[in-house]
């Protein structure tokens, strides 16, 4: 074997991460959550880790109805795209332990067992300059065939047998991965180090990831799921702190270092259910720093209502918030010492005045109810886009903003060529409140029309912005948005989302995953005609239609936040997967 153990250590695990997603490994008992992972011989798994520990993962589940749910998920993907990643899997691991006697079949596996679990972490330094340390903990079937193979490798020539206390710390023979027997786990680290150092820790009992109060908080919310994420936001913090250069760069960023230090930590479930794939999170931090935070930051965010009044016919994403005004001045706490911030500002200030408008009375004035995204597959090549913001709280100043902006496009209007006549169309209503421009490509004469694909030329774009009767005011490249059209809430496929994540109604964030590849294929097509291609060449794309395969089953995903506790937020996900 010539290749650095970095490398086939690096397929290893990912074989192992692998096999707990695709095949459903089990974990042990775990009781009150005191750690994410327990061996049978009372390994913990975060005992070898420092207690900053940056990020960490786990796969594995010792829920049999986790199980069970998750094998039904992996009926509805192709099977030969998963017979391709473990054929992958197994050519690259026999590849790096050619000559060893050991395969991905005939030892790989039966090593694993079924009960195998995988848990990764990182921690040190994470500027531009260095890469974090990480740590793998295997929890194995057999983790003695494992050493079986490293004293093979060693008999061979390939790396080394380094002892350490009781234990024989391998490495491979560019000596930039080691590897450890203890107990019924293996450890591996990137250096030697760092593996004396974590094994030290769990020997000893000393303080590690285990003593971590945020961590321990996040698995206070955890239940059974088939993976788990852990996240200390506080990190970012002390590389900004650390790095000088950028400190000077950005200028005083004291608020926005309150704020990553007011977090305790991030925690991610992800539980397998017959309909599909649930996301649990949770955001957590100190309860005086969250009290202050919320000063700065816009946590007070309403529950979404605005998709009950915005077009839903073609949605394929959608994203809805509150407090935009709030949002723009924590900009202002944020990057308000920046260079050039201040100025920029003053220099859009300058530019509002002389339409006649101000900042903060005519167009923020408006901005602190709901606002929204949204996303339009038309049919056509062209998509649809919508920015919706509930203007009740100063109607006349959005409707003065409107204004403004349509006397621009009629100024601009006016220097066009005699060809556009008829082509390009500026409309209001009698009200002088809601404006359309109409871009009808098959009215240009037919010598201006050469070169502008048919796909295009068949559209007529209109853009239409303006504050209707209800207060909604909006700038949307929707075709039809001045005739009749069901909401977002009439959107079957959304409202069943929603439905998914009860309780989880503010910042709703929703993507229609089918639709969103059926738009992105008709654009593949089209981009490969404009090439000089077929479409029938898009078919032939091997990995891009496995890709599409994939995605298939996977209909939809749905994302939302609960209200906002005293130091915390929960937030909640729900992937549809089926036939």
């Amino acid at each position: 074997m010539t290749e650095s153990l970095r490398k086939y250590s690096f397929i290893f695990v990912i074989s192992l991460c692998a096999m707990a997603i695709l095949g459903g490994c089990q974990t042990q008992e775990q009781g009150d959550m005191p750690s994410m992972l327990e061996t049978a011989e009372g390994v913990k798994a975060e005992s070898f880790f420092p207690e900053d520990t940056v990020m960490a993962m786990k796969f594995g589940t010792d829920s049999s109805d986790q199980k069970e749910n998750l094998d039904r998920l992996k009926t509805f993907f192709p099977q030969d795209g998963l017979n391709f990643v473990m054929e992958e899997l197994a050519r690259d691991f026999n590849a790096d332990f050619e000559g060893s006697g050991v395969t991905f079949e005939d030892d790989l596996l039966p090593a694993l067992g079924d009960e195998s679990e995988v848990f990764l972490g990182f921690f040190g330094n994470f500027s531009a300059e260095e890469e974090p340390n990480i740590l793998v903990v295997l929890s194995l079937a057999q983790p003695e065939k494992f050493v079986e193979w490293m004293s093979t490798e060693v008999e061979n020539g390939q790396g080394s047998m380094q002892p350490y206390k009781d234990y024989e710390i391998y490495s491979g023979p560019e000596s930039d991965s080691y590897i450890v027997h203890y107990k019924d786990v293996l450890v591996v680290g990137d250096s030697l180090e760092n593996l004396t150092a974590a094994l030290d820790r769990a020997d000893t009992g000393a303080i590690s990831l285990l003593s971590n109060a945020g961590y321990q908080r996040g698995l206070e919310t955890v239940g059974d799921g088939v993976a788990f994420f852990y996240i200390d936001p506080s990190f970012s913090a002390d590389v900004l702190k650390s790095d000088t250069a950028a400190m000077e760069e950005m200028g005083d960023m004291e608020s926005f270092i309150n704020v990553l230090e007011a977090f305790d930590g991030e925690m991610f479930t992800f539980i397998a259910e017959p309909e599909g794939l649930r996301i649990k999170g949770t955001v957590y931090g100190d309860a005086e720093k969250w009290e202050e935070l919320k000063n700065i930051a816009n946590f007070d965010v309403m529950q979404s209502y605005l998709y009950k009044e915005v077009p839903g016919d073609g949605i394929v994403m959608y994203s809805e918030g509150s407090g935009l005004k709030k949002s723009f001045n924590v900009l202002g706490e944020f990057y308000g010492s920046i260079e050039g911030y201040q100025e920029g500002m003053n220099q859009l200030k300058a530019a509002l005045v002389s339409q006649g408008l101000d900042l903060e009375d005519d167009i923020l004035s408006f901005m602190d109810k709901g606002y929204a995204f949204a996303l339009y597959d038309q049919g056509g090549i062209i998509p649809g886009f919508g920015i919706f913001i509930d203007a009740g709280s100063n109607r006349d100043g959005a409707l003065k903003t409107m204004g403004v902006i349509a006397q621009n496009i009629e100024v601009g209007l006016q220097s066009l060529p005699p060809e556009a006549e008829g082509v390009i169309v500026f409309e209001k209503n009698e009200e002088g409140s809601e404006y359309r421009l109409s871009v009808d490509f098959s009215a240009l004469p037919e010598e201006e029309a050469v070169g502008i694909p048919p796909q295009i030329a068949g559209e007529n774009i209109e853009f239409h912005f303006g504050v209707n009767d209800d207060d909604l005011a909006y700038f949307a490249l929707y075709s039809g948005f001045d005739e009749d059209w069901g909401t977002v809430a009439e959107n079957e496929a959304f409202t069943s989302a929603l439905d998914m994540i009860p309780g989880y109604d503010r910042s709703v964030g929703y993507f229609d995953i089918d639709g969103i590849m059926g738009y992105v294929d008709r654009v593949m097509r089209f981009a490969m005609v404009m090439e000089g291609g077929s479409e029938e060449d898009v078919d032939a794309m091997t990995e891009y239609q496995m890709v599409r395969e994939y995605l298939a089953p996977m209909k939809s995903l749905v994302m939302g936040g609960a209200k906002a506790g005293d130091s915390s937020v929960e937030l909640e996900g729900f992937v549809t997967i089926g036939e």
